[in-house]
Formats: structure tokens, C-alpha cells, sequence
């Protein structure tokens, strides 16, 4: 067995017979086993998949662009105007043919072509993402070998399992993401990454057979954690200036805030006021929008363009601090993350919400935002892959929301992150509780939460007037003097 790691990046497919296609993590490029290819326009497919069939070629759905980006070794980089829908969006058949979904064949598109098992009398097709989330055999997201072999991440523990029909073995053990495997004969490659913290990703390729595969170690199951002690809850408030507390994604109105933010295309349910995600400007908005969320710094102008005079709120997602971005107007807004990563320190983290919070204030006269961390990052509760966060460390970050907010009155939205997900608020009522004390500690007047005044869109520029000319007789000059309102 050998393995290959590519430092940098995450999503990757493999060939046993040696092609393969890893997307850096920055977007700068694909390494490939022909070298790095440079990415289209600043733009790189995302969760790639490769196939030699008509020569080398990989694909996968933009990771900007509303497109389709196909790279082939005799022409290059051949986009296809087609938006890939959801994850695991494209793959190519056994023929070569590339296939783009919809979204019609289910939330996880699809996972390999082959047949399910052993018992599976029907012909080789495509396998979608959904058939396959999960199995009574101690494996998700798992891929059929052949031969009585399956492949993918371990329900319980994670890792990359092996299951021969009987026992579960061992590959790889940490969090192992986007698991792909592929056969030829009696050899098997199989990709994925490793996540490692924030930028630190790795993408491997091991290289077996199915005999190695049939010898690994036996499974043997984590002990179950001990019971956590009772949490330890963050206060919030006083607050020294009104703020406007907006969930991400709650479209069915559970937390009776006043506004929600839209994302994923999820219909709103209830009608009041929101933040539509760039993405989720086609679903059904029933309230006023309040203004077109992004995280596209680079795409800031494109987005503009979707939301026409209505204002646009810039996220800022990084370690870094932010840019000043030339082509923000007076009524758009800007937010930063207070966001704990991998490998971050509560004391690292919080002194870099502070410094880039007063990194926007010093260059930004416009109203801000803060986005809270409400939920626990990585997989879904109780999951796999796991979830990075425990509940008081999530609660721990929390602590810092009222100095960060009270820092300067531009900051007047606090978003947590977020509602309806599976290691969110509604996952953990914990988290719930500590959302539902935001909500009561907000300034109050008459008994009810005081609206912030956002800076409103500035009247557009009148036109210069057309000067009349004077009429000196000329009928030709008459005509126009008349037709300008001349006297």
C-alpha cells in the first residue's frame, strides 16, 4: 500500500492507475499528476471527479462562477454553462459522460458508478449520494468495491472503514472528508482529505489492492465519553446601543425574532422582515428585505447587480482582517465572523475578533454587523464526522458578544449562526437557551426591543438640466426652443 498527501488541499479524486486532480484550498490550483493547473479566471471546480476515458480529464462545480468548469489534458479548460446543484454534483460514467445534477436525483448527488452489493441484480448506473448517506453495517457515505467489499467513513468513530461482509476494518482514522474510491482489476485508489484546521487541509491518495484491504486491522469501537458537567452559561447585555438580533435560517419563525436571514433556498415561512442570501434570492420572501447578504468579497460588484438598489451586507469569513472594499456605498454594511477555529485558542480567538472589529471601525463609517457562533462546527451531533466544538466551548466564545458589540453604536446586528442545523440551536437546546437570553437582553422601550435606524440609501444624483437656448429667429432654433420649453 502506498500513500501520496498533497498538502493544501482538500477535494481530490484518484485513478488506480495513477491520474488524479486535488483542488488547492486557496483556488489558486489543481494539482494534477501532469503538475498544477492554473485556475479558470480565479475560479476551480469543487469536489472534483476525474476519469481518462478520451483522454484525462476532471470536473466538478464552480466554486464562483455559475457554471460547470470541465478541464480536458488536449484543450485545456472547457466550462460548461450549467449550475451544478448541491453536493457531489457532477461525475463522469463508465463511458466517460459527464453528468451535472439538477438536484432532482436527491441532497447528495451522487457517490460512484457500480451496483449496491452483492444481491444487487440490477445493471451498473449511477449510485446517488442518498442511497448510500448511511447502512446497517457501521459505514456512511460508503462506495461498493465489488467482491463483497465496501468502502467509507465510520458511523461511530469516523475514519475510513472497510466492511467485508462479516467485520469492519480500519484504513485511516481523524476527520477523513469527501471519501472517493475507484477500481481497476485488483487495485484501488482511494482520495480524500484530511481537515487539519482552518487552511491546513491535506489531500491523500492511497493506493491498495483488495487483498491489502481484506488484511487491515480489525475495527474496534471508542468507549463511550463520560457525561459532560452542567454548562456554565455566557451573560449577555447591557448592551450600550439598540441592536437588531437576526438568526441564520429559521424559516419557519421558531425563535420569534423579529427578522431571520434566508439562505440555502429555503422558502420563508413567516412573514416579517429579512436578509436574503445572494443564493437564496429566488426563493419565496414574504417580509420586507432588509438587505442581500455575501461573503464574496471578490465578487462584491456581481452581487450588487443582483441586488440593485437594495443594500448589500459583506461578511467577512477569515483569519485575516478585512480589506476596505472600493466599491461598498454608504448604506451597505459589513459584519465579521466571531468565529473560533481549529488550533485557535478562547483567549487567540478573542483577541482577534477585537482587533478585526476595530479594524473596520477605523476605515468604515457605515453600520456593521457580528455573526456569533451558535453552533459547534464540523459534522452533525453526536455524528460523523464529529463535532469540533463541545457545547461550553461554544458557549465559552459567547462570553465575549457584549464587549465586541459595545466596542462602537455602527454595530447594530448580531446574527447567530445558527438555527435550523445539525449541530446548531436546533440540535443543541443549550445553545437555544443562551439565543433566547440574547433576545432578553436587547435595549428595550414600552416593553419592546428598540429597532436600530440603519443608514438608508442615499437619493440618486438629480440630472444636469439642459440649458434652452435663446431664440434668435432661425426657425430651425425656433423648432428646438419650442420643443425645450423655450418662451
Amino acid at each position: 500500500m502506498t500513500r501520496t498527501e498533497i498538502p493544501g488541499s482538500w477535494y481530490i479524486d484518484a485513478l488506480p492507475t495513477g491520474e488524479y486532480a486535488a483542488v488547492a484550498l486557496d483556488g489558486s490550483v489543481v494539482h494534477t499528476h501532469l503538475g498544477a493547473i492554473s485556475a479558470l479566471d480565479g475560479c476551480v471546480p469543487t469536489q472534483v471527479r476525474v476519469t481518462t476515458m478520451g483522454g484525462f480529464r476532471f470536473a466538478g462545480q464552480s466554486n464562483k462562477s455559475s457554471e460547470t468548469l470541465v478541464w480536458v489534458q488536449a484543450y485545456g479548460w472547457q466550462p460548461i454553462p450549467t449550475v451544478a446543484c448541491g453536493v457531489n454534483a457532477v461525475i463522469y460514467d463508465a463511458a466517460g459522460s459527464i453528468h451535472i445534477s439538477n438536484c432532482s436525483v436527491g441532497s447528495q448527488g451522487w457517490r460512484y458508478y457500480g451496483i449496491l452489493g452483492p444481491s444487487d441484480q440490477t445493471p451498473p448506473r449511477l449510485i446517488t449520494g442518498d442511497e448510500t448517506i448511511r447502512s446497517s453495517f457501521g459505514l456512511t457515505e460508503w462506495t461498493y468495491l465489488g467482491d463483497s467489499l465496501w468502502i467509507g467513513q465510520g458511523a461511530a468513530d469516523g475514519g475510513i472503514l472497510v466492511y467485508d461482509g462479516a467485520r469492519l476494518r480500519v484504513l485511516e482514522t481523524g476527520w477523513d472528508m469527501f471519501i472517493r474510491a475507484n477500481r481497476i482489476g485488483d487495485d484501488v485508489a482511494v482520495a480524500f482529505y484530511i481537515s487539519q484546521g482552518t487552511g491546513r487541509n491535506t489531500a491523500v491518495i492511497l493506493q491498495a489492492t483488495m487483498q491489502e484491504l481484506r488484511q487491515l486491522p480489525l475495527y474496534v469501537p471508542d468507549p463511550p465519553p463520560p457525561p459532560s458537567p452542567d454548562p456554565v452559561e455566557p451573560t449577555f447585555g447591557p448592551f450600550t446601543h439598540p441592536i437588531l438580533v437576526v438568526p441564520f435560517k429559521d424559516p419557519e419563525g421558531a425563535t420569534t425574532a423579529l427578522a431571520e436571514i434566508l439562505v440555502n433556498m429555503n422558502n420563508q415561512m413567516t412573514r416579517r422582515p429579512c436578509i436574503v442570501a445572494e443564493d437564496t434570492l429566488g426563493a419565496d420572501i414574504l417580509g420586507p428585505v432588509l438587505g442581500v447578504y455575501t461573503e464574496d468579497e471578490a465578487g462584491l460588484r456581481r452581487v450588487m447587480a443582483k441586488a440593485g438598489d437594495r443594500r448589500v451586507i459583506l461578511c467577512h469569513d477569515a483569519l485575516t482582517d478585512v480589506t476596505p472594499n472600493p466599491y461598498l456605498r454608504s448604506h451597505d454594511q459589513v459584519w465579521i465572523e466571531l468565529y473560533r477555529y481549529l488550533n485557535e485558542t478562547l483567549a487567540t480567538a478573542a483577541d482577534r475578533w477585537h482587533r478585526q472589529a476595530l479594524n473596520v471601525i477605523s476605515w468604515w463609517r457605515g453600520d456593521m454587523g457580528v455573526v456569533p457562533m451558535f453552533y459547534c462546527m464540523g459534522g452533525p451531533r453526536n455524528g460523523i464526522p464529529p463535532e469540533v466544538w463541545t457545547e461550553q466551548q461554544v458557549l465559552d466564545t459567547l462570553a465575549y458578544l457584549t464587549g465586541i458589540v459595545n466596542l462602537s453604536s455602527q454595530i447594530k446586528i448580531v446574527a447567530p449562526f445558527e438555527y435550523l442545523r445539525a449541530n446548531g440551536m436546533s440540535a443543541h437546546p443549550v445553545l437555544y437557551e443562551a439565543f433566547k437570553r440574547l433576545m432578553a437582553a436587547v435595549p428595550m422601550s414600552d416593553g419592546k426591543p428598540i429597532w436600530p435606524s440603519f443608514i438608508a440609501q442615499a437619493p440618486p444624483t438629480p440630472p444636469k438640466p439642459v440649458p434652452v437656448p435663446k431664440y434668435d429667429g432661425s426657425a430651425l432654433v425656433a423648432a428646438a426652443y419650442v420643443q425645450r420649453g423655450g418662451k
